[in-house]
């Protein structure tokens, strides 16, 4: 599964597109993020409580960084419109990508838990309910030596300067930078 890109050892982490059918409900609020990653814990505790515990408690450690080895899309709505902070979905699709730590059986596992489930997302004032309708693992990318990425959620990244083990966060400006130069 490790690949050797340009020097750089990536590993491909397995990526599952979920086709969800809206069962109930049109409105969500705008910053939905909390309640759709407590949804998804939610179904992973139901599946194995130990590797559930493990992902959102401790993850992979590094020195003392913990890295949360799971993430997720936000809801990709073929049409939808916003107001004050409410999104209203004029569709009866939706999609919702998730990936997870590369672990032997992750398919098996990821499949069993999502095949034909509900997932209820929402607040006190407004919840959709969906029903899973299709689940499918993304073929793993071909990796080059130049390649362009799109983010499907926002990225935090920083780096750990070795004389002094502060962290510095990066900007934008200077990733393209650290990209431009080679470093």
């Amino acid at each position: 599964r490790d690949k050797l890109v340009t020097g750089v050892q990536t590993c491909a982490l397995p990526i599952f597109e979920i086709g969800l059918k809206i069962v109930e409900g049109t409105v969500l609020p705008c910053n939905y993020m909390y309640e759709l990653s407590s949804c998804l814990y939610k179904v992973l505790n139901e599946g194995n409580p130990v590797f559930t515990a493990w992902l959102h408690d401790k993850g992979y450690c590094k020195e003392k960084k913990a890295f949360k080895l799971f993430t997720f899309s936000n809801f990709y709505f073929p049409c939808f419109r916003i107001e004050g902070d409410r999104i209203f979905v004029l569709a009866d699709t939706a999609q919702l990508i998730v990936s997870f730590y590369p672990i032997e059986a992750i398919d098996a596992f990821v499949m069993g838990l999502f095949k034909n489930r509900q997932l209820e997302v929402g607040d006190r004032k407004s919840r959709v309910r969906f029903e899973v309708f299709n689940l499918e693992r993304q073929a793993e990318p071909e990796f080059t030596s130049r390649m362009f990425f799109k983010t499907l959620s926002p990225m935090f990244i920083e780096e750990q300067l070795p004389e002094t083990r502060k962290a510095i966060l990066f900007t934008p400006a200077r990733i393209a930078r650290r990209i431009a130069s080679g470093t």
